[in-house]
């Protein structure tokens, strides 16, 4: 992705066919949506939002999660993290409304950094 706003001197060609985007392209799909989503590789986590703040969470995570409603009204949440540190800042936030269930690599980080603050 590139801003072109902020371009200034840019001719565009005339020859035809010199780009041709893939067909299957969604920009909406290449867009960062959380700060997250930055990096390289990601891992699947798996947190269980309370029913307060279930919500919240959702509305957060937007179409990007997968989403599972809960008989007692919790949500338990799948979504790609590429950035740990910025998706435990994140998470805190929910306080003891959120438990962070996988991957267990993830979640001891999340127990160190509450532990820690």
């Amino acid at each position: 992705m590139y801003r072109l706003d902020r371009a200034s001197d840019l001719v565009s060609g005339d020859r035809p066919g010199a780009f041709l985007p893939p067909v299957d392209l969604d920009p909406a799909n290449e867009v960062l949506h959380h700060p997250w989503d930055a990096g390289d590789g990601a891992d699947i986590a798996t947190v269980v939002f309370d029913e307060e703040v279930a919500w919240i969470a959702e509305r957060e995570l937007g179409s990007r999660a997968t989403i599972t409603r809960r008989e007692d009204g919790s949500i338990e949440a799948e979504m790609e993290v590429a950035a740990p540190e910025a998706f435990l800042g994140w998470l805190v936030g929910f306080e003891d409304q959120a438990e962070l269930i996988a991957p267990q690599n993830l979640r001891r980080r999340f127990v160190s950094y509450v532990e820690a603050g």
